[in-house]
């Protein structure tokens, strides 16, 4: 598993939870098996994908911060609904690992070498990203909200009791979408995709969470433990996309946030669009 970047005032108790949180969720290389076609194809699947999102790379247009894929993909998933056989699901981090956005290549349904692929800001402020070849993707709108959570959890002191906290707080969301039918009921994953913190900016804790269909991520939770002006810490959270279809997010079943049907665009927070080359998928 790969050392992650992480602000020199995290804990040595959170830093292993951060890498256990990776190590729970990233795909790693397997050896390969010259006697199998099917192994080859999926190593090679996956090789493609991943090259396709780490050509991107971005920076904060505050402050001209690098943004940099994470080492590897944070999981690979499938969606029998919608009949996705592949695909994998990515994040762009600052320094203190914080994501500031994240990324989908998957095989279009029905389809054997039909790739796409996706971008979602998590930025409160705009970003600039552009691959190898040239492609820009640079969001004219902040994308995600923070709103400060509503109950009277005070973040406790303890990383192992934080995590709890964060994940009770998860429990509350719940996401719909219209990709198969009309409210369609998403699952969460209560596995954080990845855990952070940047005290010198006041984030304690924070924790990317999503709620999937089948694996496939579809409706993304951030939760951070932060510093309030006066001191006091409190939970704030943002939700954001992760598809082109309909959403809506609700917290105790109050509805939260909402997503049109779209596609996007280069400049929209959120941005599907058709890739180059592909690995086919092995006909049955």
């Amino acid at each position: 598993m790969k050392t992650i970047r992480i602000g020199s005032m995290l804990s040595l108790s959170l830093l292993l939870t951060i890498q256990l949180v990776v190590a729970q969720n990233a795909v790693e290389p397997k050896p390969a098996n010259p006697s199998s076609e099917k192994d080859k194809s999926a190593d090679a699947r996956l090789a493609f994908m991943f090259d396709s999102t780490a050509s991107y790379v971005g920076k904060r247009e505050s402050d001209g911060a690098e943004i940099t894929i994470f080492p590897q993909p944070l999981l690979r998933w499938t969606n029998p609904n919608h009949g996705t056989r592949d695909g994998i699901f990515v994040a762009w981090v600052d320094k203190k690992n914080r994501p500031m956005a994240a990324g989908q290549v998957f095989l279009m349904p029905n389809t054997d070498n039909d790739w796409y692929i996706e971008h979602q800001s998590l930025c409160d402020g705009l970003l600039n990203f552009e691959s190898k070849n040239n492609t820009k993707w640079t969001p004219r709108q902040p994308g995600v909200k923070w709103t400060k959570s509503d109950g009277d959890m005070i973040p406790a002191g303890s990383d192992t009791l934080r995590l709890t906290q964060i994940r009770q707080l998860a429990r509350r969301f719940r996401g719909e979408n219209n990709l198969v039918a009309p409210e369609d009921q998403l699952r969460l994953m209560t596995t954080p995709m990845v855990r952070y913190a940047d005290e010198v900016n006041g984030i304690i804790d924070g924790a990317l969470f999503a709620m999937v269909q089948g694996t496939d991520p579809e409706l993304l939770i951030q939760i951070e433990a932060r510093n309030n002006r006066e001191g006091r810490s409190e939970y704030w959270w943002a939700m954001s996309a992760m598809t082109s279809s309909k959403l809506d997010g609700f917290l105790d079943d109050k509805h939260v946030y909402s997503k049109e049907q779209s596609a996007g665009s280069p400049t929209s927070i959120f941005y599907m669009h058709r890739l180059s080359g592909g690995v086919p998928f092995p006909a049955k």
